[in-house]
Order: structure tokens, then C-alpha cells, then sequence
């Protein structure tokens, strides 16, 4: 399987859920100027952590610009994630990555995506 480097373009909401999608980090260049469109059924899942109504994610998709200042890459060696997230919260998602990555570590693809969508 060959592996594509991704980023990902976000907004939290109102009730506190980053909501966004990933994409291929060559066509990041792009995604800055354009942006990215973003589907309202992937606001469905609500904050109680149910779905919402089919009826809410009725109308035309919206489009996620990025905003360059507020960039973070959280493989970064320089510590801007740590001082973004926060030195508890940053060992967290550390933590969990690589609790993830052990969980997938020898599975094909199919396997892989299997054990995504059973989680996710």
C-alpha cells in the first residue's frame, strides 16, 4: 500500500466538534486559495452523540476555507502543537496515535479500513 501524506482542514462549532475532512497535502496549495467543500450531512453526528435528523443536512454544501495563520502540523518537531494544545491535551493525541497505529500495525488495507469503520 503506498502511503500519501494528508492534511487536514477543520472548524470546531457550536458545540465544540471539529468538523472537517483530510486531504492530500500536495494539493494543499489549492485547498488554501480555494478551500474545500464540506458536506452539512457531516454536522449530523451531534455533541450528545447521536445523529440529528436527515431534515438538518438539507441544502447545498459549504466550503471550508483554511486559514494559513492558524496552520499547526502535529508532527512538528518545533513544539507548536504542544503549545496549541496544551502539554496534557498534546500527550493525549500523542498517546492515542500511537495506540492506533499499534492497533493497524501488519493489517492489509481491506483489513485496515475494516478496523476504521468498526471504530469510527
Amino acid at each position: 500500500m503506498q502511503r500519501e501524506a494528508l492534511i487536514g482542514i477543520g472548524v470546531c462549532d457550536i458545540a465544540l466538534q471539529l468538523r472537517g475532512k483530510m486531504v492530500p497535502a500536495p494539493h494543499r496549495p489549492a485547498r488554501i486559495a480555494n478551500g474545500t467543500g464540506w458536506s452539512q450531512v457531516c454536522a449530523m453526528p451531534t455533541c450528545f452523540g447521536e445523529v440529528a435528523d436527515p431534515e438538518f443536512a438539507k441544502g447545498e454544501d459549504v466550503m471550508l476555507m483554511p486559514a494559513p495563520a492558524t496552520e499547526v502540523q502535529f508532527g512538528a518537531a518545533d513544539g507548536a502543537a504542544k503549545t496549541w494544545l496544551g502539554q496534557e491535551f498534546h500527550g493525549t493525541y500523542l498517546a492515542h496515535k500511537r495506540a492506533e497505529l499499534r492497533e493497524i500495525a501488519g493489517l492489509d488495507e481491506a483489513a485496515m479500513c475494516a478496523r476504521y469503520a468498526g471504530v469510527y
